[in-house]
């Protein structure tokens, strides 16, 4: 049953892939998620983006706390580099810039064609092999955490580093 689940999951994650890239659109990890969870939404979100409330203050707490869970999880690698978000394209150079250090990475930012996608933690395993880790600030492991991750592992195999 799980092979079948996952088997479904990278169906969906190329569907979303192509149909959201014909139409030259960047199609983030964040996203992909939203139409996951509501087509009509990534539709919004896509085309008339405007038209999407901000978030409430529960739901900027939620944000806040998730923050200080990836502080925490930073601490545990010492000599890991943390690549600043506040320049899309600098991120994704900065990224390939210290991918050649063989460091944990924070925030690795990679675009491949229309796609784009961004890791917690990237941390380096062997020679040529890094570990993906995504960091959740919850007790259990939900759907949407899943597809988080199939999105990140089908895009990685698009991906060389």
């Amino acid at each position: 049953m799980r092979i079948y689940s996952t088997v479904i999951i990278f169906i969906v994650v190329l569907y979303l892939m192509t149909n959201v890239c014909v139409k030259k659109q960047l199609l983030t990890k964040s996203k992909y998620l939203a139409g996951i969870q509501c087509t009509k939404y990534i539709w919004t979100l896509m085309n008339e983006p405007n038209k999407i409330p901000k978030p409430d203050i529960g739901t900027q707490h939620k944000f806040a706390e998730g923050y200080l869970i990836d502080e925490l999880a930073k601490k545990q690698y010492h000599s890991g580099i943390d690549i600043a978000t506040d320049d899309f394209m600098k991120n994704i150079w900065d990224t390939q810039k210290y991918l050649k250090s063989r460091k944990p990475l924070f925030e690795a930012g990679f675009k491949k064609n229309n796609l784009f996608a961004r890791a917690d933690i990237l941390n380096p395993v062997q020679n040529d092999k890094w570990e993906l880790i995504e960091i959740k600030s919850s007790t259990e492991v939900k759907d949407v955490n899943v597809f988080d991750v199939a999105f990140q592992q089908v895009f990685s195999t698009f991906y060389s580093y």
